[in-house]
């Protein structure tokens, strides 16, 4: 049954990327005005299109990754990589969501950090999946993403979330559920990016603070 789960899984993910992708082949397209000028008030919503779609692959990918059999999950390409453009890269993808739902997000990236190891792609992932889970669930808060490197591990944090430590907690509740706890998006996006992060020798956790709750991501640094 577990193969067949499997199979069932890499097909539909292998279907379902393909039109993604298409999706985002077209906007680009249109943001770079193959088809014709686009003027500001088009470019907003079609870089909402790009960020929707990503996030439909990054999930797609995620579940398929967690819920299938090694053979069927997505290969991996581990090495030595600076984190700081990938992470700037995936807040400034981010703000076209956080602006929506009038979240403010104040980065905090150290000058230098360190080279970490890990696939880029998945760290890539958990990243944009650790904000979108943060900004779905902070509507009208603000939201600090900082970056620094502490002893062996980069560390980034997202602090003032909205982010449930007992329900959206991956650890409490996986992709199957748990007992009578319903999954919720935010908990899907948090089971993804514990796996991805786990996969790069890391760690995921959820601190509770005051109110709110810091995400924290841990990445072991190149030795």
């Amino acid at each position: 049954m577990t193969d067949r789960i499997g199979d069932m899984l890499a097909v539909l993910a292998h279907e379902m990327r393909t039109p993604i992708s298409a999706i985002l082949g077209y906007q680009e397209l249109l943001s770079e005005g193959i088809f014709g000028e686009i003027d500001d008030r088009g470019q907003e919503p079609l870089a909402r299109i790009a960020y929707s779609a990503r996030q439909l692959l990054h999930l797609i990918d995620g579940v398929q990754e967690v819920a299938s059999s090694p053979e069927h999950r997505l290969e991996a390409n581990p090495h030595p990589f600076d984190p700081t453009p990938v992470l700037e890269d995936c807040i400034r993808n981010a703000l076209t969501d956080a602006t929506g739902r009038n979240v403010h997000v104040e980065p905090s990236i150290a000058a230098e950090l360190p080279p970490v190891h890990g696939d880029p792609d998945r760290f890539c992932r958990a990243i944009d999946l650790a904000l979108a889970a943060a900004i779905k669930t902070s509507h009208g808060a603000t939201l600090e993403v900082a970056a620094e490197a502490k002893q062996d591990a980069v560390e980034i944090s997202i602090s003032g979330t909205g982010l449930n430590a007992q329900k959206d907690d991956p650890g409490a509740v996986d992709l199957r559920g748990n007992g009578s706890k319903q999954l919720t998006g935010a908990g899907l996006r948090l089971a993804i990016v514990r796996y991805l992060t786990r996969q790069m020798d890391g760690d995921m956790a959820l601190l509770p603070a005051g109110g709110t709750t810091t995400l924290v991501l841990q990445v072991p640094i190149s030795s």
